[in-house]
């Protein structure tokens, strides 16, 4: 086994680790949530779905909800309207500030080098 393959195993190990350490307090969070006792037990005592029982008799969650997933769906329709627009102006069009707003636009995506 070369260096190159080494490094990169211990770099998969590493993102590995990484990814299970960020999405250790969501696992907990979820087995909690069937938890029949209102404290944070782990292992709970009982299994229960009652706090999903008091979430869908929540008043006014339904609205909310309904609310939250219409915006979701209009703003993605417009973002991809959008984008889908500007994309094909900058890729085919040729104007005035063409490249300024091209380095705008990517600048999100842009990391500092490093010295």
């Amino acid at each position: 086994m070369n260096g190159t393959r080494l490094a990169r195993y211990a770099l998969n190990a590493i993102a590995a680790l990484v990814a299970i350490y960020m999405l250790a307090p969501l696992v907990v969070t979820v087995l909690v949530s069937f938890s029949s006792s209102s404290v944070f037990n782990l292992p709970p005592p009982q299994w229960s779905l009652r706090w999903y029982a008091e979430l869908a008799r929540k008043e006014g969650l339904w609205p909310a909800l309904t609310l939250s997933i219409y915006v979701a769906l209009l703003s993605t329709a417009i973002a991809l309207v959008l984008g889908t627009l500007t994309a094909i102006a900058v890729e085919h069009g040729r104007f005035r500030g063409r490249e300024a707003a091209l380095a705008f636009m990517v600048s999100p995506l842009m990391m500092p080098g490093q010295p």
